[in-house]
């Protein structure tokens, strides 16, 4: 099999297995694939920078000493010098051999396993709402504790996620990017369906029995990437790709007005780029298919050109990273988890955009999936006595357990806000609408106070009343009068 990206081939293995994935194209791999080389590593080994550490040489010595004991090299006109030598040259091949095949082995299955958990890394996640309905729909295994029935869902759609442009062809195959391509081709709404709200039907059941090949699942490919435990679903309207959130269950009343009251709210700040998310009633007036249920929707925010690269996937470095290429955007993502409450801002949940032609990372892609905002059950003091939180995701996760010197140990919320609101300069544009809060039913009052008090502690000033350029016009021309 290939992996590739687009119609480039960067990576192969001709075994199922995956133990012989040799690299073609190493500055086009995905950043969170580190596969080997397996005859740069073999060579590496057999020519080390120093001579000395050369493992065949190291072994040679003992082996020739087994063999011909502790006498060195025979006179070159003595006829023992051919048996030396045949001997040393027997030994040599053998030695090289054995070492060629433990880094082989050794490589191999380093690969192997990075390239089986990126893999997985790229199908919906065991808990996801909804899963047994897709899976039932696909004839696919639900028994949730077996790794290979993941494996067997990813390959099957070619390992495409809706984020990037890496995909997985198998060997022989003629398909290509353009027919695979989840942000192009078709998207199947009866699996999208099934996906947010667990609807199948017998249509579909039965088109997937015609389908030995699978060749109809491509259409799937996007809706089955899709990552997080909320249920999801991938829709096309004027041919735009647009993605449905719903609630997690029929008791889940402020996840789907947490996002869109978020949404408004960035709206009218300053912030470096936000993802907007909009309200779909369930009913089909929008031009999706009618679900009876509420959702937000927004677009697909990866194009052809850019992917979407989550800041996990840069490993430990990741937070040194951004802060380095792009201090105030992660400084205003801290502040603003703060305000709205947000303790969900894990390392899926936001990343970098680099543009896959020139390898650039250009920024921290746009602010999105706030659906955890606005905890009912941690936002205000009413509700919580642990207001701010005591867990501070983006800063959580910043030092973990062991943080550099000189640098807070597990900042909550609240002190990670603080620590960083000086580079942020996050402030309002604009008045947030405070009606939007009513989304929120009952909390709707204590939310909107908690709200302005947080902002203006950021020294972000009332949320609600907020002096823009046209005011202070209108107040010049009024001096005049």
């Amino acid at each position: 099999m290939h992996l590739m990206m687009k119609d480039t081939p960067i990576a192969f293995s001709e075994s199922k297995q995956m133990l012989d994935f040799e690299v073609l194209r190493p500055e086009l791999m995905p950043p969170s694939l580190r596969l080997l080389s397996i005859s740069k590593s073999v060579d590496a080994a057999l020519n080390p920078k120093d001579p000395s550490k050369n493992p065949v040489n190291m072994v040679l010595e003992k082996e020739l000493e087994k063999v011909l004991g502790n006498t060195g090299m025979p006179d070159p006109n003595s006829p023992e010098f051919q048996v030396w030598l045949d001997t040393r040259e027997k030994t040599t091949r053998q030695v090289t051999q054995s070492v060629t095949q433990s880094v082989t082995q050794s490589v191999g299955q380093h690969n192997a396993k990075q390239i089986r958990a990126w893999l997985k890394d790229r199908v919906f996640p065991l808990d996801r709402k909804n899963r047994e309905a897709a899976l039932i729909a696909l004839h696919l295994p639900r028994d949730d504790h077996r790794d290979e029935a993941t494996l067997q869902i990813v390959l099957r759609f070619h390992a495409v996620s809706i984020i990037d442009s890496y995909w997985i062809r198998p060997e022989g195959s003629t398909r290509t990017w353009d027919e695979i391509n989840p942000r192009k081709i078709p998207v199947s709404e009866s699996f999208a369906l099934m996906a947010l709200v667990g609807k199948y039907s017998p249509v579909t059941l039965q088109s997937r029995v015609q389908d030995p090949n699978h060749d109809k699942d491509v259409n799937k490919a996007g809706e089955q990437s899709l990552m997080g435990t909320f249920p999801k679903g991938l829709f096309r309207k004027e041919n735009e790709l647009y993605i449905l959130k719903g609630p997690m269950n029929d008791r889940d009343h402020y996840t789907v007005p947490a996002e869109l009251v978020c949404s408004h709210i960035l709206s009218k700040t300053n912030i470096y780029a936000y993802c907007p998310y909009y309200l779909d009633d369930g009913t089909g007036s929008n031009g999706f298919p009618e679900t009876q249920t509420k959702t937000a929707y927004a677009k697909i925010m990866s194009t052809d050109e850019v992917d979407m690269v989550m800041a996990r996937d840069l490993g430990t470095d990741t937070f040194d990273f951004a802060k380095k290429k792009f201090p105030q955007q992660f400084a205003q993502i801290a502040v603003w988890d703060y305000i709205v409450g947000n303790e969900d801002r894990h390392g899926r949940n936001w990343g970098y955009f680099k543009n896959n032609i020139t390898g650039e990372y250009e920024s921290l892609y746009p602010v999105y999936d706030n659906n955890l905002a606005f905890d009912p059950g941690k936002y205000t003091i009413e509700t919580s006595p642990l207001s701010p939180p005591e867990r501070a995701c983006l800063d959580w996760y910043l030092h973990g357990d062991n943080p550099r010197d000189g640098e807070p140990k597990g900042m909550t919320l609240k002190e990670g806000a603080h620590h960083y609101k000086d580079l942020a300069q996050l402030r309002f544009k604009s008045s947030v609408d405070p009606k939007e809060f009513d989304r929120f039913g009952i909390r709707a009052e204590s939310f909107r106070q908690e709200f302005k008090k947080r902002c203006i502690e950021m020294g972000m000033g009332d949320p609600f009343h907020v002096k823009t350029e046209e005011d202070d016009i209108f107040s010049d021309s009024d001096s005049f009068q």
